[in-house]
């Protein structure tokens, strides 16, 4: 319930200070007054987004506090939790366009106060009854009226279409995923087998080019240590240094007689052993690794060297561990192609559950909902019979759809028929007064603990007058039962009904709200009963009214006029 209002450079209002009790509060006062000041505080204060224009004339900043009697709030910080059955909100709008917004005295976001009072404060301005010519309220209405197993119902179906939607997009990306992988690694199995064959390491070409180098080198001098060995030892083609020498030693003893000559020759037989030393270092430094053999791996490794890079580019990688982490990833990506078959089998299985589930929650909602039609029915009807438009029937019409919705398979419609007339959509059939009657009877007809704890209506039976004006009023006074009512009216004889009454009026460019009671309020009930506060006539009628009603006491109570500022 709202218990306090208080406001402050507002429209009009340079201050003001409301105290509301519970039932059917009236809020009343000449036109131009400034009783839209009111209605946009509330507003303002709900959480409704505003704009600098409602901040006075002249002043820096429009302020507005809302006291309301609440219990605990889901989702709220313990800070700005109820203290004591008691929230406190508050809204602060400078020139600049910027805001603060305050629950119990601490500063929150926007949207965090306008979820507090969400169902709390609902306001339903004169142009409230646009909301029955949407399709989607329209249905919002019928569920909320139908109770709570076809709002749980209805939830189970939004949550099941939402699991399904969930799923036919994870289905797609897999699909498209797989689809880019096989065509990303159409030859990736040879390519990895390729890596493997190669025996890459991260720094591999680094390595290989070094190994390069050092065969280059050792080919170099494997080819000059042969040259010397073939000189020396001859080869298939021409015989060596030493086996001249060997030959030619041999058939010297036989040619010299001479002391000197044998002297000289054991000299050359030593120099040919020596030679022959020479010629077996060398081989034995030439090794088993020919020119021919380093040759030939220095090949191999170019080889390696040339396939690495050539993998490089068709992965388009930089270096050898880019291209070793690409074939792990690869590798990945393989074992998810494989195992994703799975995946999608098992999603297509569960989607088709999910689309029976949807179709079984679908159709419970429909029967649901068609007996809540005819119950919805029956109470507006009876309500509007009671608000004078006995010619008038309401029906709820549910067009089936094919397709199932988070919503359901069908929509819903409201219709009027007029004193007799075919049935119609109520956007192509009812006044601004039967909407606005229409509109009455619907919250009427809702369950009590859906209606928010304090509910505005700003004009709302505007375009109603005489009998159906007062029984408006009657059923407004009857809606007080289940909730608080503010009610900006200019109709006599619904104010009169009131428990509470306030006026709004205006002198120069300030505007100032009292409570008023007692002969004050009789006076202003007669001013909007003839236009004459000191009619006697009027007042007398009025008297008429508010006694009849039992809503005053006789007593005059002088008006509370908080001083300008």
């Amino acid at each position: 319930m709202l218990e306090e209002l208080h406001v402050r450079h507002v429209g009009g209002i340079a201050s003001a200070v409301l105290r509301f009790r519970s039932g059917f509060i009236a809020i009343t006062g000449e036109s131009g007054a400034g009783k839209s000041s009111l209605v946009r505080a509330l507003e303002f204060v709900s959480g409704k987004r505003a704009q600098t224009s409602i901040i006075r004339v002249g002043k820096e900043e429009a302020e507005v506090q809302a006291l309301l009697a609440m219990d605990r709030i889901e989702g709220l910080p313990e800070e700005c939790r109820p203290q004591e059955g008691t929230l406190v909100v508050r809204r602060v709008l400078s020139r600049s366009g910027r805001g603060k917004s305050y629950i119990q005295g601490n500063p929150v976001p926007l949207h965090l106060l306008a979820r507090s009072l969400e169902g709390t404060v609902e306001i339903q301005s004169q142009f409230a009854h646009l909301n029955l010519l949407d399709s989607g309220q329209q249905m919002e209405m019928l569920d909320v009226f139908g109770g709570q197993e076809i709002l749980e119902i209805r939830r189970a179906l939004g949550r099941t279409i939402a699991e399904a939607l969930d799923g036919e997009r994870e289905i797609a990306l897999i699909r498209q995923r797989r689809a880019e992988l096989e065509e990303r690694y159409e030859n990736l199995e040879e390519l990895t087998r390729q890596v493997g064959r190669l025996g890459i390491v991260p720094d591999a070409e680094e390595q290989w080019n070094g190994e390069l180098i050092s065969l280059g080198e050792k080919l170099k001098r494997a080819v000059r240590l042969q040259t010397a060995v073939e000189v020396l030892w001859g080869n298939a083609s021409d015989a060596g240094i030493l086996a001249k020498l060997e030959d030619l030693f041999r058939e010297l003893p036989e040619l010299t007689e001479e002391r000197e000559d044998l002297s000289v020759l054991a000299s050359g037989n030593e120099a040919l052993e020596r030679l022959q030393s020479l010629g077996a270092a060398l081989r034995n430094a030439l090794g088993e690794r020919t020119p021919e053999e380093l040759e030939h791996e220095a090949d191999v490794l170019e080889s390696r060297i040339g396939a690495l890079r050539k993998l490089k580019r068709q992965f388009r990688v930089a270096t050898a561990e880019e291209l070793l982490d690409r074939c792990a990833a690869a590798k990945g990506d393989l074992a998810w192609l494989e195992s994703s078959r799975e995946e999608l089998e098992q999603l297509r299985k569960k989607q088709e559950q999910l689309r029976r589930d949807a179709g079984r929650l679908a159709m419970q909602l429909r029967r649901l909902r068609s007996a809540a039609a005819s119950d919805l029915e029956k109470r507006i009807n009876a309500v509007l019979d009671e608000l004078a438009m006995e010619g008038t029937t309401f029906s709820v019409r549910l067009h089936f759809l094919d397709k199932v919705r988070s919503s359901g398979a069908e929509e819903v419609a409201f219709a009027l028929a007029v004193g007799g007339a075919e049935a119609g959509p109520v956007n192509k059939v009812a006044s601004g007064g039967e909407l606005s009657r229409l509109l009455l009877a619907l919250q009427l007809s809702l369950p009590q603990e859906r209606l928010p704890s304090a509910l505005v209506f700003d004009e709302v039976e505007a375009g109603l007058g005489g009998r159906a004006a007062l029984l408006a009023g009657y059923k407004l006074k009857d809606l007080s039962e289940k909730c608080q009512v503010l009610l900006i009216t200019h109709e006599a004889t619904i104010a009169a009904l009131a428990t509470q009454h306030f006026v709004v009026t205006r002198e120069g460019d300030q505007t100032f709200v009292n409570e008023v009671e007692g002969e004050i309020r009789v006076r202003e009930i007669a001013r909007m009963l003839s236009g004459d506060a000191d009619s006697p006539e009027a007042c007398a009628h009025a008297r008429r009214l508010l006694e009849g009603n039992g809503t005053t006491n006789g007593a005059e109570t002088a008006a509370f006029r908080p001083s300008a500022q």
